[in-house]
């Protein structure tokens, strides 16, 4: 389903601007069960990036909430698209099942730096391609994602995700600097757990207790191997899925 402007989109029709033509957009992308998950969350955070890139335009909260009863949105992915012209909803269906966390992330290592020297990294803009590609030559080679480095050779984040690593029961995650998206499952993470944030080394992960990865889609996922190492599996991670889980079930 798509809808364009407040209005269900037969044609696919939308105004061109600098979101067509520049990428000048921000986007969020909601999971949404019985209703949205860090739907407050999720709408402060476009409209601040909007806000940031210069984009005029809004996303008014009981609009989308409005449109999400009225289309009667729910158990999906909904994709919302913020240009200076535009306000493009998009559901499709949550691509993660069961076997993927029973299974967890195979990741390996991108050769291409993540510019932590960028402003641009913070928001979740569409100029995506990057890591698009990215993603695809992992996949391509049997890996779930690649893990990012950054200009310092330290750890960034993934394609899609944030990434956590234990290490003596404590929990530790790049720092906002790393050039990292700041996402709203990692900040629920710090918000309820002790985590140090900070600069860290693949080795750093790699020979820790366990990791883990977190989106607003997948929620959070055990790190299952990277390149050919496979990854211990602390049982804080299991902790950590079923409060989030429990956390988010009545949503």
């Amino acid at each position: 389903m798509t809808i364009i402007n407040g209005e269900l989109s037969i044609d696919n029709k939308i105004n061109l601007d600098e979101g067509l033509i520049f990428g000048r957009a921000v986007f969020e992308t909601i999971l949404i069960k019985n209703n949205p998950v860090f739907f407050n969350e999720h709408i402060a955070r476009i409209n601040s990036s909007a806000q940031s890139l210069g984009i005029k335009n809004f996303v008014c909260i009981d609009e989308i909430s409005n449109l999400i009863k009225k289309y009667s949105i729910n158990n999906c992915a909904l994709k919302i698209i913020l240009s200076p012209e535009n306000i493009i909803l998009i559901t499709r269906d949550i691509p993660y099942k069961e076997s993927d966390y029973k299974k967890g992330f195979s990741l390996n290592v991108s050769e291409i730096l993540k510019n932590d020297t960028s402003n641009l990294p913070i928001h979740k803009w569409t100029g995506y391609i990057e890591n698009l590609f990215i993603r695809k030559e992992a996949v391509k080679n049997g890996f779930d994602d690649s893990i990012l480095i950054n200009t310092k050779g330290k750890i960034s984040e993934t394609t899609i995700s944030n990434i956590f690593f234990i290490k003596n029961g404590q929990i530790y995650t790049p720092s906002k600097n790393c050039g990292i998206l700041n996402g709203i499952i990692r900040n629920w993470i710090i918000s309820n757990y002790p985590v140090t944030e900070g600069d860290y080394t693949l080795e750093e992960i790699i020979n820790s207790d366990g990791a883990f990865l977190t989106n607003s889609l997948i929620g959070i996922i055990k790190i299952s191997e990277i390149n050919s190492s496979i990854m211990k599996e602390d049982i804080l991670i299991d902790k950590i899925s079923k409060d989030y889980f429990n956390f988010t079930k009545e949503m």
